[in-house]
């Protein structure tokens, strides 16, 4: 993923609407995809297992190539990351009544040309919400030395109207390996229930507000068209009277 900014009045602004290109090649000359920015600056480049390879080097480092393009809106700017290859395996379960997930994180060495266990990575457990993430531990959990990390998931978290919820585990902002993440739904989560009332309160629906609202607002919107039909009327009568002067 990439994401363009501007400064504007000495402010970083997005890049929305910006056509951002992805290069297999630091010469620019290699175009694997072009993507627009989309209203928050981003340009998320999605990939295949095998198209993924075309950036590889051979040596298990991942470099990719981006170039905002120029318009009447942006100058050229190009930017590069380079990443070596990681792997997440997780497993949710529950043993003796316990809800627990255990997430194993294997890493790129260069030595063996394969993907070892990587022992004290920070590791992320959170649930995913609509607009931000709730974390699953309060303490940042780091991989032993088999690259395992076990943690136990709360019974107190709620879920959809089934009990659904989505559990993500994540290397965030590795030097090495950028962010690696798994995500997975599960029906670990309280059920929400959806409280139904013919009772007239704030919380309730058009049908069922209050009669004092509902006779306040009525009385208002009266008023006030009733108002507007006085001043129509008063404009009629002034323009009559001035042609009977005339």
């Amino acid at each position: 993923m990439a994401r363009g900014y501007y400064k504007l009045e000495g402010n970083n602004e997005v890049c929305d609407g910006a056509k951002i290109s992805f290069y297999t090649d630091d010469a620019y000359e290699n175009l694997h995809a072009t993507v627009v920015a989309d209203e928050q600056g981003k340009a998320t480049l999605k990939l295949t297992a095998e198209e993924a390879k075309t950036f590889n080097d051979g040596s298990g480092r991942f470099n990719f190539y981006s170039r905002l393009e120029e318009d009447d809106r942006f100058k050229e700017q190009e930017s590069d990351v380079s990443v070596l290859d990681a792997a997440l395996d997780v497993k949710l379960f529950i043993e003796d009544s316990t809800k627990r997930i255990k997430a194993t994180l294997m890493v790129f060495d260069a030595d063996s040309s394969k993907l070892v266990v990587a022992s004290e990575k920070p590791l992320q457990f959170v649930i995913v919400r609509a607009l931000s993430m709730l974390p699953v531990t309060e303490e940042m959990s780091f991989t032993d030395e088999e690259g395992v990390v076990e943690v136990e998931f709360p019974d107190d978290v709620p879920g959809d109207e089934h009990g659904n919820l989505t559990v993500m585990v994540r290397l965030e902002e590795d030097d090495d390996h950028g962010t690696v993440a798994y995500s997975q739904s599960i029906d670990w989560g309280i059920p929400m229930v959806q409280h139904h009332t013919d009772e007239r309160s704030l919380a309730g629906n058009q049908k069922n507000a209050p009669l004092v609202i509902v006779i306040t607002i009525t009385c208002t919107l009266a008023a006030v068209w009733g108002y507007i039909f006085y001043v129509v009327y008063g404009l009629f009568g002034i323009k009559k009277s001035a042609k009977g002067v005339a």
